[in-house]
């Protein structure tokens, strides 16, 4: 049996490398330049990126986005990316189900839901799929989760083969122990940036705390999400 999902796709990586790049950029201009700024330009120049990472994001987003037609059947996917805006196909890509080892899944803040698909020969796709549906909308009958989730469960059923949902970086033992670390070094770094650069320290640990306490909420969201995939496995 084939379905078809209309969607867009996401690709993150497009759009986080160029943020991640302001804010260093930020972080660096504010260490080597600490005695010459006041808490007022401190302040200016905090507001300054935050406000430029929300313009340029929303241009970020559209560069980073393709409308999509993806297309399950029994043996596999396709995925058929085209232009934002023509009917331009960009790209075409498909996997078997066999190739795939085990998956991901997590949805960001922005409602966007990604599938990232780890393949047997150590390759991966992230699907960041934006529909604008709700999270139970998402893994009901007709959303791209729910979905893909039925395919998954039908191969499994006939493969000895099996590709399991496994859970996010951040909820494994190595993430748990990033975490861990971070919580550690944060303090630590915060005590030898006072000593170095003591009028920027307090915007650095701003950063840093805003930064930290967005993984854990992503975490705990993806633990959550995590559990309500495994209770499908039951209905």
């Amino acid at each position: 049996m084939e379905i078809k999902y209309s969607t867009k796709l996401y690709n993150i990586y497009k759009m986080s490398i160029p943020i991640v790049a302001i804010i260093i950029a930020t972080w660096l201009f504010m260490i080597m330049f600490d005695e010459y700024l006041s808490s007022t330009t401190q302040g200016i120049v905090l507001g300054a990126m935050f406000f430029g990472l929300i313009f340029f994001g929303k241009l970020l987003r559209n560069v980073a986005t393709r409308r999509a037609m993806i297309v399950f059947e029994d043996t596999g996917i396709e995925i058929c990316e085209y232009s934002l805006n023509k009917d331009i196909l960009q790209a075409t890509i498909v996997i078997e189900w066999r190739q795939i080892d085990h998956y991901r899944y997590y949805r960001t803040k922005d409602s966007v839901n990604h599938i990232v698909l780890v393949l047997r020969d150590g390759q991966f796709k992230d699907l960041g799929v934006q529909d604008g549906k709700s999270i139970e909308e998402t893994l009901g009958n007709d959303g791209i989760v729910g979905i893909f989730h039925s395919y998954i469960k039908a191969y499994n059923s006939k493969n000895v083969h099996q590709i399991e949902l496994q859970s996010g970086l951040l909820s494994t033992k190595i993430g748990k122990a990033v975490f861990l670390f971070m919580g550690i070094c944060m303090p630590i770094a915060f005590v030898i940036h006072l000593f170095v650069a003591p009028k920027t320290s307090f915007a650095t640990l701003f950063l840093g705390g805003v930064f930290y306490l967005s993984a854990y909420a992503s975490k705990k969201n993806s633990e959550k999400i995590f559990k309500m995939i495994k209770n499908l496995d039951t209905v």
